[in-house]
């Protein structure tokens, strides 16, 4: 519901070039993600992604899925995404802090590896078509059973 209302609110603020789709089957419902993990992904996107693609309207989209043991939610976006080698350096250093870095993905990261353990935490892939996919993979009970 917080990823909702965020998506609302920048809907309104960018009507013009924003658009949002939530995916979750009505089953992921009783799982629960720990707070503030989602929102910097979908801001990335937001002004990465979107905002860049120069008066086009862009989408992002949020959907989850079982995989087994774990629970993978991606948030998806058809914005101006990375070249092959940035996603690489993004992904290769996603677990160490860097001052010419933001801290939200940095942080969500290391949140979710410190909580769940190594194999946990964000990946990046690059969209289908353009964009950027972000993937969070948590198992479905850990940590405090979030």
């Amino acid at each position: 519901s917080h990823i909702r209302s965020y998506l609302q609110i920048q809907q309104f603020r960018y009507q013009d070039i924003l658009e949002y789709e939530i995916d979750i089957p009505k089953e992921m419902h009783e799982y629960q993600m720990l707070k503030l993990t989602l929102q910097p992904l979908v801001e990335n996107s937001i002004y990465h992604g979107i905002r860049v693609k120069e008066g086009r309207k862009g989408t992002v989209v949020i959907r989850a899925r079982a995989a087994g043991d774990d629970l993978l939610v991606q948030g998806q976006d058809d914005g101006e995404g990375m070249t092959d080698e940035a996603i690489r350096e993004l992904s290769r250093t996603i677990g160490t802090f860097e001052r010419t870095r933001g801290y939200g993905i940095h942080n969500v990261h290391k949140r979710l590896e410190l909580l769940f353990g190594k194999g946990y935490g964000l990946k990046f892939y690059a969209g289908e078509k353009c964009g950027l996919t972000a993937e969070i993979r948590i198992p479905k009970k850990g940590g405090n059973d979030v």
